[in-house]
């Protein structure tokens, strides 16, 4: 159900990200499978399942979700994902409060402490230690077979090996409560311990500067509470660092094991944690959620490798994907359009509304001009005088169109004196004036036996601010129209229909409901 909401609102409201709001039990993980040949595991946590949208990664429905193979019409699996996720895993109010704090804490944060960046490694008891592999996060590496950037200089980049001496827990403790931005971690973890901290020492953690963190460790997001001997017990402490009132406002963590190598650093896990920082620092992918995302369809050429297509799997976001990672340095000019907000329909010659948040996360007091543009033509402007510092204001337009279309509405902040950073300058959204009739879910039975009549069920939705009659839904099969039906549909509602198929020549067949557009439609994607 959770899934084809979001499906539904990928097709019908063009969302971008997408937040599961619960922990296991509220908004429960997907199982995959990966048979690695020495290790498998048929429930792997994977909130992939709720990015990846094409399919039901289950094609031949037994089972084992994830197979090779078990995308539609047994081909691989979607994994470019349509949308990109986090998790808030709360249970509670408290939980929920914290959550939230935090992420909205981080997003207002400056100062000193955005500089620090923390590499954290531990004795693994194999021919390389931690510290070699987060070395390559920290300084950028072409080993392997792969190029990916390291942390920009703008950052102050400390290292807590224990290469270099082995280190006790209080020291990353203090180093957290110290302020810290980012904390790369390398190292043997489980459900209940990372950093050498287990659940119960986040009683001392008193920050109020909240970090990013990711780990490459065993187990540590396993947001299921499964612990590696197959027993439950309580929930992981990737969780508990994100919902507690202290510790981190987003994590990326492995909801089973972690793969490393045991000779030198051409890990699988490796491969996701240096792509994931390529994302940010190389191809200035800021926000967490599409980072994550970008650091597996980077790796994507290995997939034929089971270990990568495991991590592919278990790797998930604990935060909010929308956030941005902040730069080191508070930029001295930066205007932000954060968001638009208007409605998705419309009927000409009535007024709309649109409303969209501006924000200063400049160090100066900016005169900036807001620009109303519809496609592509500016319609209006706005000024807004003396905007401080980190202030967040919103603007209003309102705009009537005059005839049925499909509109992008963009506002736009002008570039002030000296701003670099324009990236963040604009926001868009669609909106649809006059009819739009849409087809939004098919059922289809997977086989049907030779000369047996088989059912077609469709949703038709009319999602128009007019009611509709004569609407004509076709039924095609293989490119042509088989049956049709005519019917009408108010406004803000939907219709069932149905289409009765016998095929007569065994093979596979690709159908179709398709819903012509009635007069005036002009969104018939």
């Amino acid at each position: 159900i959770i899934r084809n909401f979001i499906i539904d609102a990928y097709l019908n409201w063009g969302i971008e990200y997408v937040l599961l709001g619960g922990d296991d039990e509220i908004i429960p993980h997907r199982g995959f499978y990966v048979d690695e040949g020495l290790y498998w595991d048929e429930d792997i946590p994977s909130d992939l399942y709720y990015a990846c949208l094409d399919g039901s990664f289950n094609h031949d429905n037994d089972n084992y979700w994830g197979e090779i193979n078990d995308g539609l019409n047994y081909c691989e699996n979607d994994l470019f994902g349509e949308v990109y996720v986090g998790r808030a895993p709360v249970d509670s109010t408290d939980e929920l409060s914290n959550f939230v704090f935090k992420t909205l804490s981080y997003e207002k944060s400056d100062g000193d402490y955005l500089y620090n960046v923390r590499m954290v490694g531990e004795n693994l008891d194999w021919g390389v230690s931690g510290g070699d592999y987060k070395d390559e996060i920290k300084d950028g590496s072409s080993n392997h077979g792969y190029t990916t950037v390291g942390i920009p200089h703008d950052y102050n980049v400390s290292t807590l090996y224990d290469r270099n001496g082995v280190w006790q827990k209080s020291e990353i403790i203090s180093i957290i409560n110290n302020g810290v931005h980012i904390v790369n971690h390398m190292a043997h973890t489980g459900v209940n311990f990372i950093m050498k901290i287990t659940n119960n020492d986040l009683k001392n953690l008193e920050n109020s500067k909240y970090f990013f963190g990711y780990s490459q460790g065993c187990y540590a997001g396993s947001f299921d509470n499964r612990m590696s001997d197959g027993n439950y017990g309580d929930d992981c402490i990737v969780e508990d660092f994100v919902t507690t009132h202290a510790g981190a406002f987003a994590f990326i963590a492995n909801s089973r094991y972690g793969w490393g190598s045991y000779y030198d650093t051409n890990g699988a896990s490796q491969h996701f944690d240096r792509e994931f920082f390529d994302a940010l620092f190389g191809e200035n992918i800021r926000e967490i959620g599409k980072a994550n995302q970008d650091s597996k369809e980077d790796s994507i050429g290995f997939i034929s490798d089971p270990i990568i297509r495991w991590c592919y799997y278990e790797i998930n976001l604990f935060g909010d994907p929308t956030v941005r990672i902040k730069d080191a340095v508070k930029p001295e000019h930066d205007i932000e359009v954060r968001n638009i907000d208007a409605p998705t329909h419309g009927l000409p010659n009535e007024t709309v509304s649109v409303v969209a948040g501006v924000y200063n996360n400049g160090q100066n007091t900016e005169n900036v001009t807001i620009d109303f543009i519809v496609n592509k033509v500016t319609v209006n402007s706005t000024l807004i005088s003396n905007m401080d510092s980190d202030i967040y204001q919103e603007v209003w337009f309102n705009w009537t169109p005059t005839a049925n279309a499909v509109y992008n509405l963009c506002v736009y902040a002008e570039f002030v004196p000296g701003e670099n950073i324009t990236d963040n300058n604009m926001a868009n959204t669609t909106v649809i004036v006059g009819p739009d009739i849409a087809v939004s879910s098919i059922f289809t039975p997977e086989y049907i036996e030779l000369n047996t009549t088989g059912m077609i069920n469709a949703t038709i939705i009319n999602s128009g601010l007019t009611n509709e009659t004569n609407i004509i839904i076709d039924f095609i099969v293989n490119g042509a129209i088989i049956d049709n039906v005519s019917v009408s549909i108010s406004r803000g509602t939907s219709v069932e229909v149905t289409f009765n198929w016998t095929p007569t020549v065994e093979g596979s067949y690709n159908i179709t409901i398709y819903s012509e557009p009635v007069a005036d439609e002009y969104f018939v994607t």
